[in-house]
């Protein structure tokens, strides 16, 4: 077991040394010609574990992102549940003694909305 662990941590060790820069490189963004503000950005995927009624819940999605000056970023998202979720019985009364009963419902569980974020250090590898 020490001989993997060992093994992994040079492995780790050389990759970090590697990707060490010994050149100053320029800085590339999407929108910017040597102005005052740049402007890049990210995407992917989204992945979240719940529990619903006592039962995993699988939701995905995506979001992405706008970044201004490496440093503050704008991100919209939207997550959906993959996988089944449970049914539900429901009784309503309308007060009148008179009651309606509902079978086999379904929650709707999505969300989705908008990040404000800020990037510390975003010159360092790890930030």
């Amino acid at each position: 077991m020490k001989k993997v662990l060992l093994s992994i941590g040079l492995v780790f060790l050389s990759v970090i040394a590697w990707g060490q820069q010994t050149h100053e490189r320029k800085r590339e963004f999407l929108f910017s010609e040597e102005r005052d503000i740049s402007f890049s950005g990210f995407d992917g995927p989204w992945v979240e574990f719940s529990s619903i009624d006592h039962a995993l819940g699988v939701f995905v999605g995506n979001g992405g992102a706008a970044i201004i000056n490496q440093t503050f970023f704008f991100r919209g998202y939207g997550v959906g549940p993959t996988t089944q979720e449970p049914l539900y019985n429901v009784t309503l009364n309308n007060g009148n003694g008179n009651a309606q009963t509902f079978n086999n419902l379904r929650s709707q569980i999505n969300h989705g909305g908008f990040w404000l974020g800020y990037l510390h250090h975003s010159h360092k590898i790890i930030h």
